[in-house]
């Protein structure tokens, strides 16, 4: 393989995230874009065009402004995407929310971050109505129907006046509050920038292990940076089809596999394990996948030599980040190391630091660590 050259500050734009979403799709017409593998409803790239610029007028119409916070609490599905890229297109700030929130967790966020506005499903209105008593700010809108409530769709109609794009410095403007992973306590709201996908966007793509001819099924939750950022966006900068899952089956996911014959699949260990040790895999066809990446957890040796042998694959991709920076490490470009978090992705700077001492690591051109 070809060594790339390597990646500089001034590659990256700084520029909003839609308009850079924007500037990279507009070419792909008739390609499509999304799939919803519940109803098998395509959106083509020119669709989603009109309906990201078509939601931005509808949003700043309904009283959205600038730096305004936009809970979303539901399911995956494309419209939350579109919800994502249209906030982002007029400098409102999205708040993903775990639809498994109780209504005491789901108030709690809504004050932490000043929730202004919260899009939802109608199944998830009872727990909505609930969380929202006495915070008079807020209202809600729903993705389908329900009495007395703003639709998602009604935002769509092209009535409204176009959008206006306010001046923002895209290194200190906030696209999204991603939950943190909440292994020391509750789940806290990380600030992640336009600037900040943006370049994790460039990030990945220097790695070169997607393109745009991939077909990409996510069901990793939207509410994590994980299928956010790092699945969605970036395959839809690239000009990929999404096949979106609102939540994860595993034998919905074998027979997604076998009818839209994705190259590469993105995965979390639990989800390798089921591949290792479940009887269904050999019932359908798989031979498409050439490729897995796993990330979120480590992943043990024995689930990833399985899983090779089963899928007759070199190796397992594994990627190590954090909602705060979205991936920083890649393990297997090149060459691959077991119990490694892999290269540092361009344009990452990394300290070793010693706990005891906190005092910091040497490194030296033999990849020794010294001074610990």
């Amino acid at each position: 393989m070809l060594e790339k050259p390597p990646l500089q500050i001034e590659d990256v734009p700084v520029t909003n995230l839609t308009s850079y979403l924007l500037d990279n799709i507009r070419n792909h017409g008739d390609r499509v874009a999304m799939v919803d593998c519940t109803t098998e409803t395509t959106i083509t790239y020119s669709e989603l065009i009109a309906r990201i610029e078509r939601a931005a007028s509808g949003l700043q119409a309904f009283g959205v402004r600038k730096d305004d916070v936009i809970g979303v609490l539901s399911p995956n599905h494309p419209d939350y995407l579109v919800t994502f890229y249209a906030c982002a297109l007029i400098g409102a700030t999205l708040q993903p929310i775990n639809p498994l929130f109780t209504k005491d967790d789901l108030a709690k966020v809504i004050r932490q971050c000043s929730t202004k506005y919260l899009f939802t499903v109608t199944d998830l209105l009872p727990k909505v109505e609930e969380a929202i008593q006495g915070l008079d700010q807020i209202k809600v809108l729903v993705y389908g129907e329900a009495k007395g409530y703003t639709t998602f769709e009604s935002l769509l109609h092209p009535h409204h006046a176009p959008y206006h794009a306010p001046e923002m410095d895209p290194k200190t403007s906030i696209a999204a509050l991603l939950s943190s992973s909440g292994t020391t306590g509750f789940p806290k709201a990380v600030c992640v920038s336009h600037y900040a996908i943006v370049t994790n966007t460039v990030q990945q793509n220097w790695f070169g292990l997607s393109s745009a001819d991939e077909t990409v099924l996510t069901f990793l939750p939207f509410f994590h940076i994980l299928g956010l950022s790092l699945i969605a966006y970036f395959g839809h900068c690239l000009g990929a089809r999404l096949v979106i899952m609102p939540r994860f089956d595993f034998e919905t996911y074998l027979k997604l596999i076998d009818k839209y014959k994705p190259k590469t699949l993105i995965m979390v260990p639990p989800i390798m394990v089921l591949f290792a040790k479940s009887p269904k895999v050999s019932e359908y066809d798989l031979s498409s996948v050439t490729q897995i990446s796993c990330g979120a957890a480590p992943l043990s040796k024995e689930i990833e030599d399985v899983v090779k042998e089963r899928l007759k694959l070199p190796c397992i991709y594994q990627g190590y980040g954090m909602t705060e920076l979205g991936l920083t490490h890649l393990n297997g470009r090149g060459e691959f190391k077991y119990k490694s978090v892999g290269k540092l992705a361009p344009l990452t700077e990394i300290k070793v630091v010693e706990i005891d001492r906190l005092r910091r690591c040497l490194y030296d051109p033999s990849n020794n660590l010294q001074g610990c």
